[in-house]
């Protein structure tokens, strides 16, 4: 929302621009003012919202790291119990250790793809920014704002982490993947011994 709220402003000082060169007298000068503070005030917005992510990053990072553990160690579990399962060919306990491995799969699925989201578009706004500065028909004082806001974008990282120990992103989601079938796999060697 605020990329398209910033862009829009941008697109209507444009337009004022080109409406005062046209035609000077219906335009007020006041309203340039008025851009840059409601800019500025969509740049404030922006970094209230990264802090609110960094600190709920902050609460949240050791109950994200036990829920993704959870998730890890149950998936793990409840694949062996389908592998156990075949073998005593119990077709109830193969049916509910299914259950068991996608309601987990679809609930880590869910806490990684909102957290990748989130990311997803914080980093979206330096393009956006990027592409608003380079247009020519922007006015100086605004130029000016927006560089001093992609500046500062380049120093902010956002980004969830879960305890410090791994960052929560989709990529996480096949490493966790390829080590549950790694420990699969030893798990049913032994089971096979």
């Amino acid at each position: 929302m605020i990329h398209t709220n910033i862009t829009q402003e941008v697109n209507n000082d444009i337009y004022r621009q080109s409406m005062r060169q046209r035609n000077p007298p219906h335009i007020r000068h006041n309203q340039d003012r008025n851009v840059n503070d409601r800019i500025n005030s969509l740049m404030i917005a922006y970094h209230l919202l990264c802090d609110a992510v960094g600190q709920a990053n902050d609460f949240y990072s050791d109950p994200l790291l036990a829920s993704i553990f959870y998730g890890f160690l149950r998936v793990t579990s409840c694949l062996y119990l389908i592998f156990i399962h075949l073998v005593i060919k119990d077709e109830t306990g193969v049916i509910i250790a299914i259950f068991w491995t996608l309601s987990m799969t679809c609930y880590l699925w869910m806490l990684v793809s909102s957290s990748s989201d989130v990311t997803r578009v914080a980093q979206e706004t330096k393009p956006v920014i990027s592409k608003l500065i380079t247009n020519p028909n922007i006015n100086p004082g605004l130029r000016k704002q927006l560089n001093s806001f992609l500046f500062q974008l380049t120093k902010k990282h956002l980004e969830f982490s879960a305890g410090g120990f791994l960052n929560v992103n989709r990529q996480m989601l096949t490493s966790m993947a390829a080590t549950v079938a790694t420990n699969l796999v030893i798990l049913i060697q032994f089971q096979t011994q």
